[in-house]
């Protein structure tokens, strides 16, 4: 699989509003800090929702073409909404993502169906918790609240209350930061590789929200 595709799958994701490219200027959100009850403003997840992203050229890596995360299905599990999300175009993998929201955070389901927490609620600057699976079927991770009430710049937007988190995968030695926008959800992921021992990490590629459909929260 083609770099700029593999990144595009890793990242990804109120009233009914509708971002697109070309020049509109969107804010999210108070930009005054304040407590956070629940974590659906940072991922509004409903059947129909979609976010777009694209690759953004860093050093000698080109610009990827454009990749569409939508909820296409919503099943029970335990009295929870399990949201999936599926990318188009597809590789034909059938990559897809299964999250939950809740006031406590938005929890992941990967494919062992090991559940984890993506982002907690309300964030708290410097917390931090790891995911460290029963076996070896799954990556152990570890997370970390980097910044939160910041406003933050994607192309043309501008969110307000932004919180961006780190994540580490031990076994990959890859770091992802994800800044979540209010009310819209992921709108940067950045992914750092090793740059050697001793040396940080440095920025393999950047993908950024292109446009999004938010229909219900």
């Amino acid at each position: 699989m083609h770099l700029i595709r593999s990144v595009l799958i890793l990242c990804f994701v109120q009233p009914c509003s509708l971002g697109e490219g070309g020049g509109n200027l969107i804010l999210g959100g108070p930009q005054t800090a304040q407590i956070h009850t629940s974590c659906e403003a940072y991922y509004p997840l409903s059947l129909g929702n979609n976010w777009t992203y694209e690759g953004i050229a860093v050093t000698a890596v080109p610009a990827g073409s454009g990749v569409t995360w939508r909820v296409d299905k919503v099943i029970q599990k335990g009295g929870r909404n399990v949201f999936w999300l599926w990318p188009k175009p597809t590789d034909g993998d059938e990559e897809h993502r299964r999250l939950m929201v809740s006031k406590s955070g938005v929890t992941e389901v990967d494919d062992s169906g090991v559940e984890y927490y993506v982002l907690k609620c309300p964030p708290q600057i410097g917390e931090s918790w790891h995911v460290t699976p029963p076996d070896q079927s799954s990556t152990e991770r570890a997370f970390k609240i980097l910044s939160l009430s910041k406003t933050c710049r994607v192309r043309e937007f501008r969110f307000r209350d932004c919180v961006k988190v780190e994540e580490d995968r031990g076994a990959t030695n890859l770091r992802i930061v994800t800044t979540y926008g209010k009310h819209v959800g992921p709108v940067r992921i950045e992914y750092y590789a090793p740059a050697g021992q001793g040396k940080a990490k440095k920025l393999l590629q950047a993908v950024e929200l292109k446009s999004y459909e938010i229909r219900n929260q």
